[in-house]
């Protein structure tokens, strides 16, 4: 069995896909010594140790290099999968409230599954609207109302 080694380099999510997928990539000097290009992300790699060898010497002399990671170098290192669980909680911030939304309209239609809404809020951390013109839904307009900027200019009507 090789020895893996790990190494600090800066990948743009296409790479980490064109990685995962056994495909080759092309590093820049700047991304060998870690400083993230746009929408590139610090990952730590564990890469064979000739890999190591030859992506520190294209470091040292700043230069580029490509890079392709065999499977059980793949799942050696961990942070590809800290990418793909941090695009799943992003999706997760866009879906939320959806769900939230759908679980509101099935307890208001169905007022026996407010037990269930109510556990599922819990565990989700999304809360039931306030029902319309209850004193929780007056105060949160009013609130809204006093985060407004006032309007200003010299003519008004």
């Amino acid at each position: 069995m090789s020895d893996l080694r790990e190494i600090d380099v800066s990948l743009t999510p296409y790479q980490v896909r064109k990685l995962r997928t056994g495909h080759q990539v092309s590093l820049t000097a700047k991304q060998l010594k870690g400083e993230a290009a746009s929408g590139a992300v610090k990952h730590k790699l564990k890469v064979h140790h000739e890999t190591h060898k030859r992506l520190m010497k294209a470091k040292r002399d700043n230069k580029g290099s490509r890079l392709q990671m065999g499977q059980h170098e793949l799942q050696q290192s961990g942070s590809l999968w800290d990418t793909i669980k941090s695009g799943l909680s992003s999706v997760w911030k866009y879906a939320k409230p959806v769900l939230s939304g759908i679980g509101d309209a099935v307890s208001y239609a169905n007022p026996e599954l407010v037990p269930l809404r109510e556990g599922v809020r819990k565990l989700t951390g999304v809360g039931i609207r306030p029902a319309k013109g209850s004193q929780a839904a007056k105060d949160h307009m009013a609130k809204l109302r006093a985060m407004r900027k006032p309007k200003s200019g010299s003519f008004r009507l």
